[in-house]
């Protein structure tokens, strides 16, 4: 390898890790921003919208990064586009690095065949609201016995 390659090839791992960087200071704004607008001194209502809108934008941008990864490990290309620092950043934030696709298929299989998961390995996702108990007066509810 020539002088000028290796001097190319750490150009371009210094100008990887600045975007990487730049990326993970960008995801702590966010963060910060979220903060700010979903604290409990907000209005309720602006909140709500906040959140509902991270949680669309998830479904859309997962879906999508999904399918992209499925592509790739079709064509068994997942792993060498991982190996991108940039592109690796963004496929572990939606958990699709090789690695963590291959955790998620054993707890699958471990699960299929019958056997537990560990409560570590669950991601928390707010919980559904819960219903509210029938009123005793109600007529479509049964008679309490």
């Amino acid at each position: 390898m020539s002088s000028e390659q290796v001097g190319n090839e750490q150009g371009a791992e210094t100008a990887d890790a600045a975007v990487v960087d730049e990326l993970i200071n960008s995801g702590a704004r966010v963060g910060e921003l979220i903060e700010l607008l979903t604290a409990d001194t907000m209005d309720a209502a602006i909140r709500d919208q906040v959140e509902e809108l991270l949680q669309s934008f998830d479904v859309l941008h997962r879906e999508a990064m999904v399918r992209i990864a499925g592509l790739l490990a079709k064509q068994h290309l997942l792993e060498q586009v991982t190996e991108d620092p940039v592109l690796n950043f963004i496929f572990d934030l939606y958990e699709l690095t090789p690695e963590q696709l291959k955790h998620a298929q054993k707890q699958q299989e471990a699960v299929s065949s019958g056997g537990l998961i560990k409560l570590g390995d669950i991601r928390h996702f707010p919980a559904a609201p819960a219903q509210p108990p029938s009123q005793p007066d109600d007529p479509q509810s049964p008679p309490a016995e």
